[in-house]
C-alpha cells in the first residue's frame, strides 16, 4: 500500500483527529535477527529453537543492522508512528552485565524515528526475556520485582528519545500460550494454576513498571495491551483489574464489581 492509497482510504471514511497516529508494530525477537545462535544473546526460546520445536529466528528481517531501510519503508507507507521492542536479552545477555553498545543502537534507532517524523512507541517486554532467567520465570514470586531493574535501565537510557511506552505486550496471551495451550515456552498445557500465577505476576510487573516510568517521566504515556478474546476472563478482566481504582472500586468491592463487568461483557 502506498501513501496515496492510504490517503484515499482515509478520505473515504470518517475524519480522524489531527493528532491521530498511524503506524506499524514490530517485536525485536521477530524482526531484529541475531538471537540464540553461537555467541549471540539468548532468550527463553533458545531451547525450543535448538530442539526444532520452532523455526529459528535467524536473521529475521535484519532490522538490527538495516533499521534505516525499514524505517524509510514505514514513512513510504504514510505512517507517522512506529512501535518497536527493546529486547532485554540483548541488553542484559548475562545477569548483571549491561551491553551499553546495544543500548546505544536502540537510542540510534529511536533517533532515526524522530528524524523521519515517526513517533516511537517502545515496548519493554514482547513475549521474551533473557535465557538466564529460565523458561518459567513468570511463575517466580519475585519476577515482578526482578523486572523493575530492566525497566529502570531501559527507560533511563532511552527516555530522552521516547515518551510512549508499553510495559508488557499482551499479558493475557503470554500467560495463556505459555501455560494453557503449550504454544510458548515452557509449553505448559492446561496448567490452570500456573496460568493464574503468571497472569498475576505479569499484571503486578506492569504496575511496578508503570511507576518506574512515571518516576523518570511524569508526563509519559504508559500502558499494557491485551489480545481480544470473546471470553471476559481472557480479555477485559486484566484491564478492569488495573483500572478498578479509577472507577472508585475498593479491594473489598472488587470481586462483585468484576462479576458485574463480566455480565455486561457477555450480554
Amino acid at each position: 500500500m502506498s501513501a496515496l492509497d492510504l490517503e484515499q482510504i482515509l478520505s473515504s471514511t470518517t475524519p480522524l483527529p489531527d493528532n491521530f497516529l498511524f503506524g506499524v508494530s514490530t517485536a525485536g525477537f521477530q524482526t531484529e535477527g541475531g538471537f540464540n545462535g553461537p555467541g549471540e544473546p539468548a532468550n527463553n526460546w533458545r531451547a525450543w529453537e535448538a530442539e526444532g520445536k520452532v523455526e529459528p529466528s535467524g536473521l529475521a528481517v535484519e532490522f538490527w543492522d538495516r533499521y534505516e531501510f525499514h524505517l524509510d519503508k514505514v514513512v513510504e507507507l504514510g505512517c507517522n508512528a512506529f512501535r518497536m521492542g527493546v529486547e532485554w536479552a540483548r541488553v542484559e545477555p548475562r545477569e548483571g552485565h549491561i551491553d551499553h553498545e546495544a543500548l546505544e543502537r536502540y537510542a540510534a534507532i529511536l533517533a532515526a524515528c524522530r528524524e523521519r517524523g515517526l513517533r516511537p512507541l517502545v515496548t519493554l517486554h514482547h513475549f521474551t526475556h533473557p535465557h538466564w532467567l529460565g523458561e518459567r520465570f513468570w511463575l517466580d514470586p519475585t519476577s515482578p520485582e526482578r523486572f523493575v531493574p530492566w525497566v529502570q535501565t531501559a527507560v533511563g537510557a532511552l527516555g530522552e528519545h521516547a515518551k510512549d511506552w508499553v510495559t508488557l505486550n499482551e499479558i493475557n496471551i503470554l500467560a495463556l500460550q505459555s501455560y494453557l495451550t503449550g504454544m510458548f515456552p515452557p509449553g505448559g498445557r492446561a496448567e490452570f494454576e500456573s496460568f493464574r500465577r503468571a497472569f498475576d505476576h505479569l499484571a503486578t510487573a506492569h504496575v511496578l513498571a508503570y511507576d518506574v516510568v512515571h518516576r523518570h517521566q511524569p508526563d509519559a504515556s504508559v500502558a499494557t495491551n491485551t489480545l481480544n478474546f470473546s471470553m471476559y476472563e481472557l480479555d477485559r478482566v486484566v484491564t478492569d483489574i488495573l483500572t478498578a481504582r479509577l472507577h472508585g472500586i475498593s479491594r473489598d468491592d472488587l470481586d462483585g464489581w468484576l462479576r458485574d463487568r463480566r455480565s455486561q461483557y457477555h450480554r
